[in-house]
């Protein structure tokens, strides 16, 4: 999407700031500052709501705000006396002061094309009832509490709505990496039915009140906002696990009347009965979809916790064997042998308890690509997207598979699906560099070298995402830019060999890795 106010536009797809045109630097967490300040125009942004949104709870100075303001302000023109659009609201926050109009990008992004947005498209354009397979997205839960130790249990009733909701065959529905970007609270509903390109809306909240809780669950259409079916549950705090079982029949029985969807499979498994150990573990999951290392060990702890109230949860071993093969795979902690190992065991541990969920199924696959096993990981993967055809993370990792067996020609395909699902998924990097690797052996090097571009400008875009970047701009011919990427693997990797790259990808074809190989070796050097 793009912001845009007086000759200045904000370009989300990109990450990009310009002025009549031209392009300004501006820093990742300015850049996050700067969108919420526009989302929210001409309202107030709390202190406390910039921190939450752009640092995501990680402890930070209000100094570091400040001066991320100020080079906001710098880059947007303003002066000590003339700070511009962005006017202080003392001690409560920031807004901004300038007239903001929202359009689609008009270049052919991979996001804008997988929503749903033609050029010539209006910027309110939504899907439309009765066009194509009809999508849902099921945004966070609304903590109506101030106990912070019950404040997961709000997103993870919206996760179990996902995790259910993905079982019905007849629709799309939006990975919780996407849509839990977006809360009803905070007014962002219709911008999340146009950037997340949903049908229909789950919105709801949980009300807790000394041992007394309160669901309220509404489904809207995205494109009116018409309500079409609301629910309000009581029950027993204590309760809720039971409850989770009566929300999804009660939502997926009025998603189908709604949508003339086909047969319905809402019931959902029971993986845990301790209501503490189903709170650490979407602590957990809140925490490991960041994808950064401090968040990831954070993530693994609160897995930890769960599987010790409750030995048998399977979901929890599946969520530190995910944590496990991040540490390995991008090398977020040291030891890979030994992270490689840990994600094999919890892995088997969760499949002992559960063959059956999707995502212990991905935990599976993936535990073998730490093993070189591609080729015995696709069946995993492939399983999991019968099991849940909305499963986004499935069709990116076969896309990987297909890239670094050297085929190349369904990897697209998959990556398409996966953004369509989860068009702004923290692991976007990971989806559009596939991409760029699929291309890449097949001999597109343009394809390749776009997609790579795009993947590596990608918040958290790890070193290995930039590799990709510098082998296609190499091979593409031009050696500044692919000089310039290797500058930005060093400096997120200092001393990284191309050993690592190839450790990690494993490309099947001797003779491409080798290409690779010195392609890679070339970039790295000064």
């Amino acid at each position: 999407m793009i912001y845009a106010f007086d000759d200045v536009e904000l370009d989300t797809d990109l990450r990009q700031l310009r002025r009549a045109g031209h392009p300004i630097a501006l820093e990742p967490q300015a850049l996050a500052l700067l969108e919420l300040l526009l989302a929210r125009a001409p309202n107030v942004v709390p202190h406390q709501e910039m921190f939450a949104r752009v640092w995501q709870g990680r402890p930070v100075s209000p100094a570091v705000l400040t001066t991320r303001i100020r080079t906001l302000r710098r880059a947007l023109g303003g002066q000590r006396d003339k700070p511009g659009p962005i006017v202080t609201v003392h001690k409560l926050g920031y807004r901004f002061d300038a007239r903001v109009t929202l359009r689609p990008a008009r270049m052919a992004t991979v996001v804008a094309a997988n929503i749903g947005f033609a050029a010539d498209k209006p910027a309110d354009a939504l899907p439309e009832p009765g066009i194509g397979k009809p999508s849902v997205a099921v945004l966070p839960f609304d903590p109506l509490f101030s106990d912070p130790q019950r404040a997961p249990l709000a997103d993870a009733l919206a996760h179990e709505l996902i995790v259910s909701l993905s079982r019905l065959r007849s629709m799309d529905v939006i990975a919780a990496a996407s849509s839990f970007r977006y809360r009803a609270a905070d007014g962002s509903v219709a911008r999340a039915a146009r950037e997340l390109g949903a049908r229909y809306l789950v919105s709801g909240s949980l009300t807790i009140s000394g041992r007394h809780s309160v669901v309220a669950v509404e489904l809207s259409q995205a494109a009116n906002h018409r309500v079409v079916w609301a629910e309000r549950l009581e029950q027993p705090v204590d309760d809720l696990l039971a409850l989770r079982n009566e929300l999804t029949p009660r939502i997926g029985t009025a998603i189908e009347e709604q949508v003339q969807g086909h047969e319905a499979q809402t019931a959902l498994r029971l993986s845990t009965n301790d209501l503490d150990a189903w709170s650490a573990y979407h602590a957990g999951l809140s925490l490991m979809m960041r994808f950064t290392a401090r968040d990831n060990e954070r993530a693994a702890n609160y897995f930890r916790q769960a599987t010790r109230l409750d030995p048998h949860f399977a979901r929890a071993f599946g969520g530190l064997s995910f944590t496990h093969f991040q540490n390995a795979f991008v090398g977020f902690a040291r030891n890979r042998e030994h992270h490689r190992r840990e994600a094999r065991r919890h892995a088997e541990r969760a499949l002992e308890l559960d063959p059956q969920d999707p995502f212990i199924l991905l935990t599976a696959g993936r535990e073998r690509l730490l093993f070189n096993d591609w080729d015995g990981s696709i069946g995993w993967f492939e399983r999991c997207r019968q099991l849940n055809p909305s499963y986004a993370l499935a069709y990116y990792h076969l896309a990987l598979a297909d890239g670094v067996l050297c085929d190349g020609r369904s990897g697209p395909a998959h990556t398409e699906r996966a953004l369509r699902l989860s068009p702004v998924d923290p692991l976007r990097y990971g989806m559009l560099g596939s991409r760029a690797i699929c291309h890449l052996v097949r001999g597109d090097l343009a394809a390749s070298r776009h997609h790579a571009r795009l993947a590596a400008r990608e918040p958290n875009a790890h070193a290995l995402v930039h590799c990709i970047d510098a082998i296609a701009s190499m091979l593409d011919g031009d050696i500044e830019a692919g000089r310039r990427a290797g500058q930005r693997i060093l400096s997120l990797a200092p001393g990284f060999q191309t050993a690592t790259y190839f450790d990690a990808f494993p490309f099947r074809d001797t003779g491409l890795r080798k290409t690779f190989d010195d392609s890679l070796a070339s970039a790295l050097t000064n």
